[in-house]
């Protein structure tokens, strides 16, 4: 029995777009949290079958729960599975101290802006 099982799902919208050879994801949402946490998770990986590197953009989020968590740790197992790279943007401070606080800032690069996270070309 998973933790999320009884959940009802609700949407996480995310857009993506290419920038300077990386994909990105925009998380579109203020908060992520279990009920969102499933369909985040689908955004990623629909997005990873064919494209690394990633830039995660969390510029526009304040909150995120520990199964959003968990879903970025997987993804960035994935990426370097993968050969790739995974970065995450979040100039929010609550979201640092979140990867702080959880020992994630050793495990993910946290960039202030898209354009720090895409600045070096993928590979290079």
């Amino acid at each position: 029995m998973s933790v999320s099982e009884g959940i009802q799902a609700e949407p996480c919208e995310v857009s993506v777009s290419r920038q300077n050879g990386w994909v990105v994801l925009r998380v579109v949402e203020e908060e992520i949290d279990l009920y969102m946490a499933e369909n985040f998770k689908a955004a990623i990986q629909g997005e990873m079958k064919d494209a690394v590197p990633m830039v995660i953009d969390l510029s526009q989020v304040k909150y995120l729960d520990s199964m959003t968590l968990g879903a970025l740790v997987t993804a960035h197992k994935q990426v370097r599975h993968l050969g790739g790279l995974l970065h995450i943007v979040s100039s929010y401070e609550g979201i640092a101290r979140m990867f702080e606080i959880t020992g994630l800032h050793r495990v993910f690069e946290l960039f202030d802006t898209l354009e720090s996270a895409t600045a070096s070309k993928p590979g290079v």
